[in-house]
Parts: C-alpha cells; sequence; structure tokens
C-alpha cells in the first residue's frame, strides 16, 4: 500500500539506497491509484533528498490530474528554475498565471524561490507590477 511504500523509500534513502527509492517512487507516480495529495507527499519526501527526476514526475502528474491548480505549475516552475530549465520554466510560469490570474501573480510576486530571476526582464513582462505597488520604472541616470 502507499504507506508502506513511502515508508520502504523513506527507508532507503536514510540508508543511501537511492537508486531503489527512486524506483519506488517512480513505482509510485505510476501507478494510476496514486491521488494528487499523495504525489505531494512523494515531493515532501523526494525535496530534501533533492531527487529532482522523481520530483519532476511527480508534478507532471500533478498538474494532469489537477490542471486547474496553478500551485502544481508554481512549483515545477521553481524546480525547472533549480534544475537550470529556464525555457520550461517562463512557459510553466505563464501557464500558471493564464490559469491563476491576479491571485498567482501575487502569489509568485511573494514567493522567494522566485528571487534569483525577479529582476529579469521576462519576469517583469510576466508581472509588470506588484499588486498595490505603482511601477515607475527605471528612470535614466537613476
Amino acid at each position: 500500500n502507499f504507506n508502506k511504500t513511502m515508508e520502504l523509500c523513506s527507508v532507503y534513502l536514510s540508508m543511501g539506497q537511492i537508486r531503489k527509492a527512486d524506483a519506488l517512487m517512480i513505482r509510485l507516480v505510476n501507478d494510476d491509484a496514486t491521488s494528487p495529495e499523495a504525489l505531494m507527499q512523494i515531493v515532501q519526501l523526494a525535496i530534501p533528498n533533492k531527487r529532482y527526476g522523481a520530483i519532476e514526475k511527480c508534478l507532471e502528474k500533478y498538474i494532469i490530474l489537477r490542471p486547474n491548480d496553478p500551485n502544481g505549475l508554481i512549483n515545477l516552475a521553481a524546480l525547472q528554475m533549480a534544475m537550470n530549465k529556464r525555457g520550461e520554466m517562463w512557459v510553466s510560469l505563464q501557464k500558471a498565471i493564464d490559469i491563476g490570474g491576479a491571485s498567482t501573480q501575487n502569489v509568485l510576486f511573494k514567493d522567494p524561490r522566485f528571487n534569483p530571476i525577479r529582476n529579469t526582464e521576462e519576469f517583469r513582462k510576466m508581472l509588470p507590477a506588484q499588486p498595490g505597488k505603482v511601477d515607475i520604472g527605471i528612470l535614466p541616470g537613476y
């Protein structure tokens, strides 16, 4: 069952048997019975161990199962940034904004995972002004 398999994954990770843990996590991801909530449990187990491949697969499946939830796309974009998949990250961010609108923009403005790209031109185009603040732009000479 899911809980026993997660326990075994945790044991494998603690023992440094990464391949066995990865195989179990991927098996859970590929199981049609694994719920979106269960996928997020796998993500929580995989994050501290930096099992990016398993995390990516979980988030991709989560997005399929919950297509109207921008949080899956936001988390995928943060992972893609960590994996240096910038092109894919921008696509994921735009999809999240398309789905969630202003509330997603508010989340992105506050999410510290996106601090490294906050001042990029691409980020400013997607999120032109922080809600509640006036964007005065950059004044020449200042």
